[in-house]
């Protein structure tokens, strides 16, 4: 490949990088518009992650580096809202190993790295809102089994579509039955039956 061809393909790369940025700030907005203009979630306290048996910092989905006063800090989004200006802000807890002070309203950097950020955090708030939605006890479901390759060749596909129901939930571990099986199971692993 020469030099020329090499080029071109530089070229070509910040051609798509400037795509992509504007396909996230159409996702960002878009998504903001269609829920009210705000997307986040309830922050759980130290005391309230320990008492459910998670772990404080795995709440935030992201972290986002954010400047004020000719400094930059890391900050733990919990909530994504635009300004009636447009204006992109973050609410959210600055990271730090003391504990962090809680902000609202912040200023973002406007670049690719944060719309990417920013739009990972708000897909993320959006499944967990519809896996609350069917995630309580008595919900019928299918499990995804990862070992469902393990069972006789046919026993598979009766395997693969028992309906199961869920009996217990205790943080990310789910415990359901089929009446015959229990198994306590991830959340990833299960698909709800509606």
């Amino acid at each position: 490949m020469n030099e020329h061809e090499l080029n071109e393909k530089y070229l070509r790369a910040n051609v798509l990088h400037g795509e992509s940025f504007k396909l996230l700030q159409e996702y960002v907005n878009g998504m903001l518009a269609l829920h009210g203009g705000r997307i986040g979630f309830e922050m759980k306290s130290y005391d309230q992650c320990e008492e459910d048996g998670e772990e404080y910092y795995d709440q935030f989905p992201i972290v986002v580096d954010v400047d004020c006063n000719h400094d930059t800090f890391q900050v733990a989004v919990t909530n994504v809202w635009i300004t009636e200006n447009g204006s992109l802000r973050i609410d959210g807890e600055e990271q730090s190993e003391w504990g962090g002070e809680l902000y609202k309203g912040l200023h973002t950097r406007e670049n690719y790295e944060v719309y990417h950020n920013i739009a990972f955090f708000i897909n993320e708030i959006l499944e967990r809102r519809k896996t609350q939605e069917w995630l309580k006890v008595g919900t019928k479901c299918k499990w995804n089994d990862p070992a469902i390759n393990d069972y006789e060749e046919s026993e598979r596909e009766e395997a693969a579509n028992r309906v199961f129901t869920i009996e217990g939930i205790n943080g990310d571990i789910i415990l359901i039955s089929d009446g015959s099986t229990e198994a306590e199971v991830p959340i990833s692993e299960l698909e709800p039956l509606y």
